[in-house]
């Protein structure tokens, strides 16, 4: 499965990475963590969201289009 974020950006610069990826399923997996690194910058955010998009899938497996994306915020405590 191929997934990728879309979300803010400060000065054209991604506040995460990976910004895309691949899950690789194997036999008898339900589940995968999508794991992402946040990269700290100077401007001062008390919160950031991102969508995580589920783009593609290959290998005889479906997408559910009420389920292809997720909403996440990331805020500064």
């Amino acid at each position: 499965m191929h997934w990728k974020i879309i979300g803010h950006t400060d000065n054209g610069v991604q506040d995460v990475r990976p910004l895309s990826d691949n899950l690789i399923f194997g036999t008898g997996d339900r589940e995968k963590n999508i794991v992402v690194y946040i990269k700290g910058d100077d401007a001062p955010e008390l919160e950031e969201t991102y969508t995580v998009s589920l783009v593609s899938v290959d290998g005889g497996g479906d997408l559910d289009p009420a389920a292809e994306n997720i909403t996440f915020k990331i805020r500064s405590v």
